[in-house]
């Protein structure tokens, strides 16, 4: 399977304003000292996937819907088995919960054999045995908006007005964002989590994963091939 790395409106990391695909502007990246460390850290994640593929995963700081520690496992192994470790490689902000658990699956799984890549504070660690923790910002609003320009796809589970927030620059600006539907928060609609990312997004061809996301109904598992579907078309358009 040849994948093929989708041409995004990146920002340039340079600390100035780009415009979005629609033609307004979009948060700028963040300012001052802390900007430097950022823009350092998203140029070494950059270098050191060469693909460049960077597929980030947002999500709250703890659980609160009962299913979504076994739906991020379900999720996370899918993806791994989906997308090639040469082509791709994975972003979390370094938090505890939803991204935790994300890690705490990449460690015991095929996950193990992809980049792994945590944006911390600067002076802190995540804490998570696995990957390489790259220090973003002098704080967690900087942190956010970094790893809001950084990615190519964003997947959400749950999540307040950070994610809300993330997720809407990151769609602002092209990005793919997949929101969980089912595990409720922002990635149900809340917040102001960017409508149009609730629909397909324009570069997926087949709208029938979509529909999964937001059905109860689906099994978890049947919930986590279709994330995994949306993500390795996208990549391959």
């Amino acid at each position: 399977m040849s994948f093929r790395h989708r041409r995004l409106r990146r920002p340039p990391l340079n600390c100035r304003r780009p415009r979005s695909n629609s033609g307004g502007s979009w948060a700028p990246p963040p300012t001052g000292a802390g900007c430097w460390s950022a823009c350092w850290a998203a140029r070494s994640a950059r270098a050191a996937d060469r693909s460049g593929v960077l597929v980030c995963v947002l999500g709250g700081t703890k659980c609160s819907c009962q299913e979504t520690e076994e739906l991020i496992r379900l999720v996370a192994d899918a993806l791994f088995m989906a997308l090639p470790p040469a082509g791709v490689a994975f972003v979390t902000g370094g938090m505890p919960g939803v991204q935790q658990s994300f890690a705490g699956t990449s460690s015991s799984s095929s996950g193990s054999k992809h980049q792994h890549w945590h944006l911390v504070q600067k002076g802190t660690a995540s804490g998570f045995g696995l990957g390489s923790d790259l220090e973003a910002g002098r704080d967690q609003v900087e942190k956010g908006q970094l790893i809001a320009l950084v990615g190519d796809v964003y997947v959400t589970f749950e999540g307040g007005p950070g994610v809300a927030k993330e997720a809407n620059i990151a769609f602002e600006r092209g990005a793919l964002v997949v929101p969980l539907v089912r595990t409720g928060g922002a990635s149900s609609g809340m917040f102001d989590f960017p409508k149009g990312a609730i629909a397909p997004h324009a570069g997926v061809k087949d709208p029938a994963p979509w529909e999964v996301l937001g059905r109860k109904e689906a099994s978890l598992a049947e919930t986590a091939h279709a994330v995994a579907e949306i993500v390795a078309a996208f990549v391959r358009h």
